[in-house]
């Protein structure tokens, strides 16, 4: 067992992890198009086969208010989905953050040293439970899906009328827009599981201050250039990690000398 080898495994499972939470969005995106999609088209085709289309028409009767109103519910109830997807798999990755920080942490005793370390997990799952709160940060951001959704389809059918674009255009548009919703969704899921991740990682850390003196950026490969360029700088230990939407780094823990923290404890080497 080493620090090099446990923080690859680290890695590798909240990759994974992270790869779960968004196979388990597309599928419920899956079932979101299957409930509105129907509507859209008879929408289209309605349109296509009424004379003299114009904004009036996509106005009279709440026409499009009725379309954004059956797009907001499932976009709503994808929301929902979205924000159990995503919290479960923050919670996953926070208690994963724990449990590979420790074995790292166990990776720098000497191997005639005994030590115990002190696990941060109730931080740092208070912190994650202080997340998935309706009002948070995620809440809001998975929230916002519904109105973004509303308008890009208010949008693309004015503007389809004005150009004169036919249903089958019209609906393609339309779709494109829509996976835009997705494409969000699995950008939010993807980086707050990393967040979670990181957050762990950092509390443990920091319960351990009397050994971890900082810690080390560790990018992923095919990083972006940015963070390529901090792959192995050391940090003080009261730094956050700040990184970009769907960053996949993580850290390794920057260990005092032993000699130190043994003379600190009152272990000399004759006790070792």
């Amino acid at each position: 067992m080493s620090l090099a080898s446990e923080s690859a495994r680290g890695k590798r499972q909240i990759v994974e992890r992270s790869a779960q939470a968004e196979r388990e969005l597309r599928e419920a995106w899956r079932h979101t198009l299957a409930r509105i999609n129907p509507d859209i088209a008879r929408f289209l085709t309605k349109m296509a086969s009424a004379p003299g289309i114009n904004l009036t028409y996509l106005l009279d009767r709440g026409r499009l208010a009725k379309l954004q109103a059956t797009v907001g519910q499932g976009m709503q109830g994808f929301a929902a989905h979205a924000a159990v997807i995503v919290g479960q798999s923050q919670r996953d990755a926070a208690n994963l953050g724990d449990a590979i920080t420790q074995i790292q942490l166990a990776a720098t005793v000497p191997d005639n040293v005994a030590w115990n370390f002190l696990p941060a997990r109730h931080a740092a799952l208070s912190q994650i439970e202080h997340a998935l709160t309706s009002d948070s940060r995620v809440a809001r951001l998975l929230q916002s899906l519904d109105p973004q959704a509303q308008a890009r389809l208010r949008r693309l059918l004015t503007q389809a009328i004005l150009d004169g674009q036919g249903p089958r255009q019209t609906a393609a548009a339309i779709q494109q827009a829509l996976d835009m919703s997705l494409s969000r969704a699995l950008t939010i899921a993807r980086t707050e599981t990393l967040v979670a991740y990181r957050g762990a990682q950092l509390a443990n850390f920091r319960a351990n201050s009397d050994v971890v003196s900082g810690w080390i950026w560790m990018a992923t490969a095919g990083a972006c250039p940015d963070c390529a360029d901090e792959d192995g700088t050391e940090h003080a230990l009261g730094d956050d990690m700040e990184t970009h939407p769907n960053c996949r780094c993580t850290c390794v823990p920057q260990t005092r000398s032993w000699s130190d923290i043994l003379g600190a404890a009152g272990i000399g080497g004759d006790d070792m």
